[in-house]
């Protein structure tokens, strides 16, 4: 169905007619050619902005597995794993020291659409002045959409 649909729209690479043809073009270059083309290196990191700050405290926030998208969202045996657990406030031991809290003490994220008490717990593999909190779950979603504030 691609290989019809490049070809109606005229673009280059979908001239194959099966998966074996393109395997075979693929592993015509031996072992090396493949790796090439299954490498996910980023030329350049990029880390620019990657969350919002609050009082010198930046946000990092990743979309949970099984929050991903509505089948998973409402799986209710997903939603029962251990990687579907409520979301938690991670810090690193500096962080959580500095800010004089404790794993397992609540801290209060406020927005300006709707505060979110979460559970701290430590991380230690986090940056210096970054705090983890999930996005796309319902107890963090608010969060997403302005700056943050924590007490």
């Amino acid at each position: 169905m691609l290989r019809v649909l490049g070809n109606l729209l005229h673009l280059p690479g979908f001239e194959y007619n099966s998966t074996e043809d393109v395997r075979s073009e693929l592993l015509a270059g031996g072992e090396a050619a493949v790796s090439a083309a299954l490498n996910n290196a980023l030329s350049q990191p990029v880390l620019a902005d990657i969350g919002v700050k609050a009082n010198g405290i930046e946000r990092i926030g990743e979309v949970p597995i099984y929050q991903s998208d509505a089948i998973v969202r409402r799986a209710p045996a997903l939603q029962a794993a251990k990687d579907a657990q409520a979301p938690r406030a991670w810090a690193n031991a500096g962080l959580m020291q500095s800010l004089g809290l404790n794993e397992g003490d609540m801290i209060l994220l406020k927005t300006r659409h709707r505060p979110t008490q979460l559970p701290v717990a430590r991380d230690d593999r986090l940056p210096d002045n970054c705090i983890r909190v999930a996005a796309a779950h319902p107890m963090t979603a608010a969060l997403a959409v302005c700056s943050m504030a924590l007490r």
